[in-house]
């Protein structure tokens, strides 16, 4: 794993010197370092924007690829449906609406 190779001891101008197992300044930074690598998903893809996906209408429920349904109010994909109509659904994600049309 890439976190594996980190290099330890003084490899990072800790002044140690040789390296510990174990200890060591350089090893009180890795837990920092493992956070930060962590926080900004340098590994993985951005999540996609699931509420994106909407296929269609059906009633007073909004209707997705996977099967399920949301109606107004209900959370899909880290949004809120915030409003139904005949061809679109309209969404709240991060305080802005997003609409989603169909049929156009």
């Amino acid at each position: 794993a890439v976190l594996d190779a980190a290099p330890t001891g003084g490899a990072r101008g800790s002044g140690g010197g040789a390296a510990e197992p174990g200890g060591g300044e350089a090893s009180d930074d890795e837990p920092a370092a493992v956070a930060r690598v962590r926080e900004r998903r340098w590994f993985a893809p951005a999540p996609p924007e699931r509420f994106r996906r909407a296929r269609g209408v059906l009633g007073d429920r909004v209707l997705y690829p996977d099967g399920r349904s949301y109606a107004v109010g209900e959370e899909v994909g880290g949004a809120t449906v915030t409003a139904i109509g005949v061809d679109y659904v309209e969404l709240e994600h991060d305080g802005e609406t997003v609409r989603v049309e169909f049929g156009r």
